[in-house]
């Protein structure tokens, strides 16, 4: 059931059961959603968790979201995390990237043991290998050609 002059729209279903948002879920086309809710989302106060294809349209007509455009276009992304950690000086794990033709450089500035981490979907040990040897060295770059080498911080696993 639609709210008369909902204030707060969501479409990820996170705030689902929030009395005050309400949440039309995510549909691939804006056509998709009926008419009424087409209105009640462009004329929302702000817009909810609206997934990255949606943040950007939003964004594009200065309507405001949470959480912002910049969250979507770094989550995942630990490349450009970490070029934005070291532009804004942001303290960090020691951290070098290695494409395929480089990987031999590996060993030249790091020492086992090591982390390395796919570039994108590695989180909360998903995707993240301590490397102790040249063997999990080499079982880990048969999975990348882009090799998230960071230095290994003893207590933090």
């Amino acid at each position: 059931m639609l709210r008369e002059h909902a204030k707060f729209i969501a479409l990820g279903s996170r705030l689902r059961g929030i009395t005050e948002v309400l949440t039309l879920g995510v549909r691939p086309n804006f056509l998709d959603y009926p008419a009424i809710q087409r209105e009640l989302i462009l004329g929302a106060d702000i817009i909810l968790y609206p997934t990255l294809n949606y943040a950007q349209f939003f964004r594009t007509m200065e309507k405001r979201i949470f959480p912002s455009l910049e969250t979507y276009l770094y989550a995942d992304e630990k490349i450009k995390q970490t070029t934005l950690f070291y532009m804004l000086q942001i303290p960090h794990p020691r951290t070098k990237l290695y494409y395929h033709l480089h990987h031999q450089d590996i060993l030249k500035d790091f020492s086992f043991p090591f982390v390395g981490k796919l570039a994108r979907c590695s989180a909360r040990g998903k995707g993240v290998f301590k490397i102790c040897n040249s063997e999990e060295l080499a079982e880990y770059l048969h999975l990348t050609k882009v090799a998230y080498i960071q230095e290994f911080l003893p207590g933090y696993c």
